[in-house]
């Protein structure tokens, strides 16, 4: 009985003192050729998908700003479950997708630990494989020191996103 006592107490402690990151991120965007890693210096590619991003976020609703014309504008709300998108190149109106009504997809993923240090954080890296896009492999670098707990994105299976940030934020 001990034991089970001692046992409820630490999940609960752990889901009391677990905390979402919340904050703002500024980052650099660069674009690298595949084969040779030489640096792609298009002033065409910069302005379709930006050279500089913001994101913010917080209680699992976050909020992405970039300097491209693809994909400008970001907005996760997970008590609607709606990802509002804004792209300059289609129009200057603001699109939404309700994150239920595209269903997963069939992937594979790969974690590599340890993979890169970001702004003095050790980060894996998870390559995931999918019929979705135009590219082979896409790549998620994440620290679970700077976490979001997945259940903000449980329903969102569009993009396959519950179970991509249920794979990088899952506890240990």
């Amino acid at each position: 009985m001990n034991n089970m006592i001692l046992c409820f107490f630490l999940i609960f402690s752990f889901s009391v003192c677990a905390q979402d990151f919340e904050g703002e991120i500024k980052y650099k965007l660069s674009y690298y050729q595949k084969d040779n890693k030489t640096l792609i210096e298009s002033p065409e590619l910069i302005r379709l998908f930006g050279d500089t991003s913001i994101f913010i976020a917080k209680k699992g609703s976050y909020k992405q700003v970039t300097n491209s014309q693809y994909m400008a504008y970001q907005l996760y709300e997970p008590l609607t479950n709606r990802l509002y998108l804004k792209s300059q190149i289609e129009s200057d109106t603001l699109f939404y997708i309700v994150g239920s009504k595209i269903k997963n997809t069939k992937f594979e993923y790969e974690i590599t630990k340890n993979a890169i240090t970001i702004l003095g954080h050790v980060c894996d890296k998870l390559t995931v494989k999918d019929d979705l896009g135009k590219q082979d492999y896409y790549y998620y670098y994440y620290t679970k020191d700077l976490k979001v707990s997945p259940k903000y994105f449980r329903n969102f299976s569009a993009f396959n996103k519950n179970e991509i940030t249920d794979i990088y934020f899952s506890p240990l």
